[in-house]
């Protein structure tokens, strides 16, 4: 069933809150969104200085769709929006001055947070150099764009990549998403091979996937690591719907890695485990293989709102965890951090 649609009659409707945010500011926008049964519906949200904007949106399946939003300063652009249940879901895209668009539906402000930018005053904080770190990526287009980890790379002096060849290159940032952890670079060669999404999300608990990076290096193989496991959960921590629970083990070094699912497709982005040290005080033991993943929905939304090239494809039939991991060493890369 679409979000946003009702079971009914011909004519029925059904809406929801919008928060949005249009331009760099981080001024935030209210209102609502109006959905129809044929998958169509409109977007009203007004500042509280009474800046407006308005848009028409359509879904293309029921993972998402694509809106277009008009703004009276003269702002406008498209937005890509992801279903996240019944009737909530957020979106990204860039107005036609280059700034960002975002809106969500049917969540609250506190839970907007998350896919919104943040407010003049948190933009305006300077915050500290990280130290120099590595971690995982791996080629989502042949013209070698990388997607990552924003926490593995994105606030960085210098960002290093060795490539499956074993080849050290400089990569520059593309863009980076903190508030989801994403981010994307670009090394100045083609990739030796490209990941392929999968073209919808078909993951279950249960589903087995497989994982490949580059943990604790430089200590562990320098060819990289495949760990296995299961869809564990459709939710990350706090019932974060952007992310997925996973029992495939990782350790620091494997963030911003692809996670597969049994066909090889990609549905997944590495990003955490649950600190043990941090649960043992909270519950009182130590958890089990808690691990997590950013869908590959999030994934394929934020480059798409970045105009970042990608492939899907269909499911095929399942492969061998050896199959696998060898198509994974191909398009997977160890991504270095420098700020020294």
């Amino acid at each position: 069933m679409k979000a946003l649609a009702v079971v009914g009659l011909a004519g029925c409707t059904a809406s929801a809150d919008v928060i949005g945010s249009v331009g760099s500011s981080g001024t935030l926008y209210r209102g609502r969104a109006v959905g129809y049964q044929d998958g169509t519906g409109s977007i009203d949200m007004t500042s509280a200085d009474g800046a407006r904007c308005t848009g028409q949106f359509r879904y293309q399946g029921i993972s998402g769709g694509t809106a277009r939003i008009s703004c009276n300063d003269g702002k406008f652009g498209i937005v890509q929006f992801t279903s996240l249940g019944m009737a909530s879901g957020y979106g990204y895209g860039t107005a036609n001055d280059g700034s960002p668009i975002s809106f969500t539906y049917g969540l609250s402000e506190e839970e907007s947070k998350r896919y919104l930018p943040t407010t003049k005053a948190a933009s305006a904080a300077t915050p500290k150099k990280k130290a120099s770190g590595s971690g995982s990526g791996f080629f989502v287009s042949q013209s070698g764009h990388i997607l990552t980890n924003d926490h593995v790379i994105g606030d960085c002096a210098q960002r290093v990549v060795r490539l499956p060849d074993g080849a050290v290159v400089r990569a520059a940032l593309v863009a980076a998403d903190p508030r989801n952890d994403l981010a994307v670079v670009k090394v100045d060669r083609a990739a030796p091979a490209v990941a392929a999404f999968a073209d919808a999300p078909t993951y279950r608990p249960g589903d087995s996937v497989t994982v490949f990076g580059f943990p604790l290096a430089p200590d562990l193989a320098s060819t990289g690591v495949v760990t296995t496991g299961t869809v564990s959960a459709l939710a990350g921590l706090d019932n974060d719907t952007a992310n997925l629970q996973i029992s495939a083990p990782i350790q620091p070094g494997n963030s911003g890695g692809p996670m597969s699912d049994a066909s090889g497709a990609v549905i997944g982005v590495v990003v955490a485990t649950l600190d043990s040290r941090q649960a043992l005080k909270r519950i009182g033991h130590v958890p089990q293989n808690v691990n997590f993943a950013i869908k590959d929905v999030v994934a394929k939304d934020f480059l798409r709102s970045h105009n970042v090239p990608f492939l899907e494809r269909k499911r095929g039939p399942d492969l061998s965890t050896g199959d696998i991991g060898e198509a994974m060493r191909n398009y997977t890369v160890l991504m270095a951090c420098i700020n020294d």
